[in-house]
C-alpha cells in the first residue's frame, strides 16, 4: 500500500510539474503574440503614413503641372543647381 502512496505521489507531481510547464509555455506564446500585434500594428501605421506622404507628393507635382506658367521652365529642375 505504501508503495502505491508513493507512486501516486509522484504522479501527481509528474502530472504538476507538467501542468506548470505547459502553463508557462502558454504564457510565453501569449506574450509573444501580444508582441506581434504591437509589431504589426506599428507597420500598419508606418505603412499608413507612407501612404499618406506619397499620396500628397501626386497631388502636389499634379498642381505643378496644372499651373499656368508660361517662362517654359521645367517644375523639376532645381534652381540651385
Amino acid at each position: 500500500m505504501e508503495d502505491e502512496l508513493r507512486f501516486v505521489d509522484k504522479d501527481r507531481d509528474l502530472t504538476s510539474n507538467r501542468a506548470s510547464e505547459l502553463k508557462y509555455r502558454l504564457s510565453s506564446l501569449g506574450v509573444k503574440h501580444e508582441m506581434e500585434l504591437q509589431a504589426k500594428e506599428m507597420l500598419e501605421k508606418r505603412l499608413a503614413v507612407i501612404v499618406e506622404m506619397e499620396n500628397k507628393d501626386v497631388s502636389d507635382e499634379g498642381l505643378e503641372h496644372d499651373s499656368s506658367d508660361t517662362d517654359g521652365s521645367d517644375p523639376h529642375v532645381d534652381i540651385m543647381s
